[in-house]
This record gives C-alpha cells, sequence and structure tokens, in this order.
C-alpha cells in the first residue's frame, strides 16, 4: 500500500463495497469533517485529507484495480514475479536507478496517474454539494389524492455576493504557492513517499487572501427555503420524493446535490394500508349476517355500501374492489372483514324465536 495507507479502512467499507456505497461513506465523512466546520481541529483535517485521498483512488475503477493489485502483490506486479522493487523504481527515467526523475518518490503518482514532479496530483476540483434529507409528514388525504405541500428546507446554497468564489468583491483566490496550484505534494517519509493533500489550500490548489464577508470565505450560506412540493397521488410512509439539484450548493462552482424528502402519511383511523390496498372492519346484526343485506361502512373516500352474504361468518373478509389507493392506472382494493354483533339482551319475543329455531322451544 502506498505509504501503509489503507483506503478502504480510511473510508470505513469492506474492499467488495460498491460504488454507491463508497460514495455514500464518503459523503458522510467529507460533511462531518470537511474544514469549514472544523476549524483549527488539525486531527480532523488530517481525517479529511485521508477521506479525500481514499475517495480519489476508490472511486476512480482504474485507480482502483491498480491499488488493488497492488494491495495484493506489492511491487511484484502480479504472484509469481514480475517487476521488481528496484525496477519500479527506476522506471521513467533513463538508466534507471533511485536517483532518476522516475524515482521512488513518484511511485504513487506513476501508480495512480497523477502528475510527475514535486506538485503531486493536481486539485481536487469542482465537486457536487450534498444531499439535504428532510420528513414531510402529510394527513392521509393528501397521499390519496396528491397535491402540493410547502416546507421550509434549511440547505447551503451560493453565496451571492462572491458567487461562490469564497473571495471579497475586488479580490479573486490565487495560485497556492506551496503546491504551485496543484493541490497535493508529495511527502518524503525516508525512503518512502506519499502524495497528500497540500495543507495550506487543503486540497483545493487556491488560496483566498481577502474571504467574502457575507460567507467567511466558504462561498455558501446556510439559508432556509420554502419550497413547494408535488405529492403524488398514492404515497406511502416511506417513500422519497427527489428534487434534483434542490440540496446543498457545489463546491468550487460544482454542481449543487438533491433534495430528498422522506414521506410519513399519518394514520386515518379504523384503517391500515398494505400497498394500494387498505383494510378496514365492518360490524353487523346477527340477523344480518344469518339472512344476509347490505351495510354502510367508512371508505377512503367517504361511505361505501357492503353487500353481506347470507350466512356470512366472522372473520370473513369481503373485497370491494377498486375502493382502495390510486395510483396511476393503478387501483388498489378495501378489504372489509366481518365482525357479527351478538345481543347482549334479548326480549322474552326474541328468546322465544331463538329458543325455536334452535329447537328447544
Amino acid at each position: 500500500m502506498p505509504g501503509g495507507k489503507d483506503f478502504y479502512q480510511a473510508l470505513g467499507v469492506p474492499e467488495n463495497a460498491g460504488e454507491d456505497q463508497i460514495k455514500r461513506a464518503y459523503r458522510r465523512l467529507a460533511k462531518e469533517l470537511h474544514p469549514d466546520r472544523t476549524r483549527g481541529d488539525r486531527a480532523k483535517e488530517r481525517r479529511f485529507k485521508e477521506v479525500s485521498e481514499a475517495y480519489e483512488v476508490l472511486s476512480d475503477k482504474e485507480k482502483r484495480a491498480k491499488y488493488d493489485q497492488f494491495r495484493k502483490y506489492g511491487f511484484s506486479g502480479g504472484p509469481g514475479g514480475g517487476a521488481s522493487f528496484e525496477e519500479i523504481i527506476g522506471r521513467g527515467a533513463p538508466g534507471g536507478g533511485a536517483g532518476g526523475v522516475g524515482g521512488f518518490g513518484s511511485i504513487f503518482e506513476q501508480f495512480f496517474g497523477g502528475a510527475a514532479g514535486a506538485g503531486g496530483r493536481g486539485p481536487a476540483g469542482p465537486a457536487q454539494g450534498d444531499d439535504v434529507r428532510y420528513v414531510l409528514t402529510i394527513p392521509f388525504e393528501l397521499s390519496l389524492k396528491g397535491g402540493k405541500s410547502r416546507i421550509s428546507a434549511g440547505r447551503r446554497l451560493q453565496c451571492r455576493e462572491c458567487r461562490g468564489s469564497g473571495a471579497a468583491a475586488g479580490s479573486r483566490p490565487r495560485k497556492c504557492a506551496d503546491c504551485g496550484g496543484a493541490g497535493y505534494m508529495t511527502v518524503n517519509q525516508g525512503f518512502f513517499a506519499t502524495s497528500a493533500p497540500c495543507p495550506r489550500c487543503r486540497g483545493e490548489g487556491e488560496v483566498i487572501d481577502k474571504p467574502c464577508p457575507e460567507c467567511g470565505g466558504v462561498g455558501a450560506k446556510a439559508t432556509v427555503s420554502k419550497i413547494e412540493v408535488t405529492i403524488p397521488e398514492g404515497i406511502a410512509t416511506g417513500q422519497t420524493i427527489r428534487l434534483a439539484s434542490q440540496g446543498d450548493a457545489g463546491v468550487r462552482g460544482g454542481p449543487p446535490g438533491d433534495l430528498l424528502i422522506e414521506v410519513r402519511v399519518q394514520e386515518k383511523a379504523g384503517f391500515q394500508r398494505r400497498g394500494l390496498d387498505v383494510e378496514s372492519s365492518v360490524e353487523v346484526p346477527v340477523e344480518t349476517a344469518i339472512l344476509g343485506g347490505k351495510v354502510e361502512t367508512a371508505g377512503v373516500e367517504g361511505g361505501v355500501a357492503v353487500s353481506i352474504p347470507a350466512g356470512v361468518q366472522p372473520g370473513t373478509v369481503l373485497r370491494l374492489r377498486g375502493r382502495g389507493m390510486s395510483r396511476g392506472s393503478q387501483k388498489g382494493d378495501h378489504l372489509v372483514t366481518v365482525r357479527v354483533r351478538i345481543p347482549r339482551q334479548l326480549t322474552a319475543e326474541q328468546r322465544a324465536l331463538i329458543e325455536k329455531f334452535a329447537g328447544k322451544a
């Protein structure tokens, strides 16, 4: 491993992690450790650099493949032989040898395709802004028909004063003198050398001498915005509405993230939902259960008549087709469970009739 670093461990992901898992891990750590939020904390600044370096390699398929090969076989290039340690040290320099231009100080750059020389691999460049998550609770009726809802979401929007540059009016960021604008520097550690983000410009390749007074040089400001959200009909708890480019502003001119709205639907008394189907129960008199008939019960859009077949048994589920939730051309059903109401008191005439029916009269 270059400089003994484990990029998988740095991001906290397994070696077989997919692209999405790596991206999620990086975004979470970058948001937590970003220098804008941890000013003065040297340990977190170093950790941020490690995370950024790890993501740059593992998010690139070609670089990741080379890195995995390097971790497994070291300098041999493969099992059973290949280029020697000394040959790799001298690779790219006339006559070879550790003293050549392509010596061990640039092995990391050779291996991962970075620029040769003391400048390292180049500045971090534009980066997409973070996604913003919001939990929205809506009434049952809104999920039934769909409609509009207004939310107040906290986001980091591009600073209007400096237009995201972070520099005060009349000034602009200048090239970092320490890394020559590359953003990364080669650090010699005895016989080994590693490439790391420039500590002065934090890998950005630029330094702001006069920070924007509006955003403090960050290039973005925390803002609470009112946003109108379109709620599709039939939406259920746990589903997410994605508003593209409505998240945090990008870094150094990068595109903004998305606004992810997790929906929670308030329950409707007496109802349970299963996908587009809804479930409820209806209580019928014992005589209706025996003879059959119609009873009224509550539906998702008002009262509905339920036909009770003669001799229906308690617990029977009756299906009212197309009377559940809707989503476009899809229609759910209303499932009604029958409960039979047994009278607690009988008149003498009622008792006599039942006893006669039971053959006891």
